[in-house]
């Protein structure tokens, strides 16, 4: 439920920014370098979108496509660190989540299904300071009826207004 409204938040969002973005004082953000991609069972998925929302300590990085109607959600709870893993384990205390969203079938696979570790992503926040995160991430994840996906071969960039 969590990430269907963090879906309707990154709606709000786009809305909000493109009514923002007529204002005098906003700053350009060249969004032609932003991407989110990987496979999906071995099928390649592209986003249409790709949003950052920060949110007290917790960034997420979720990228839409609106052709399939599949969204991929990564949160992570902040801290110094630049990799985080999924799944339900010691390692990841911190409850850091991975999502494949799909919409046609009102479906969420999600790495808080998994007792184990599954999957990673990486940040490269070199350039954080001026507005560009980027980043690799696999994981495999389940629905609430048992079925397993497994997304590969990710990858993402998003530039970002530095507060």
């Amino acid at each position: 439920m969590y990430f269907k409204q963090m879906f309707l938040l990154c709606c709000v969002f786009v809305v909000a920014s493109q009514i923002l973005s007529c204002s005098a004082e906003s700053q350009e953000v060249d969004v032609e370098n932003n991407f989110l991609e990987a496979k999906i069972n071995d099928s390649d998925f592209f986003a249409d979108d790709v949003f950052l929302i920060l949110e007290g300590d917790l960034l997420t990085i979720t990228g839409n496509n609106t052709k399939t109607g599949k969204s991929i959600h990564i949160t992570v709870k902040r801290s110094s660190k630049t990799d985080y893993v999924f799944g339900l384990t010691p390692e990841n205390e911190d409850g850091n989540e991975a999502v494949l969203v799909e919409n046609s079938g009102n479906t969420e696979f999600t790495t808080h299904n998994l007792q184990k570790n599954s999957g990673n992503v990486s940040f490269d926040v070199t350039q954080w300071n001026n507005g560009k995160l980027s980043g690799v991430f696999y994981f495999e994840a389940k629905n609430k009826n048992g079925q397993l996906v497994k997304i590969t071969s990710g990858r993402f960039k998003k530039d970002f207004n530095p507060l």
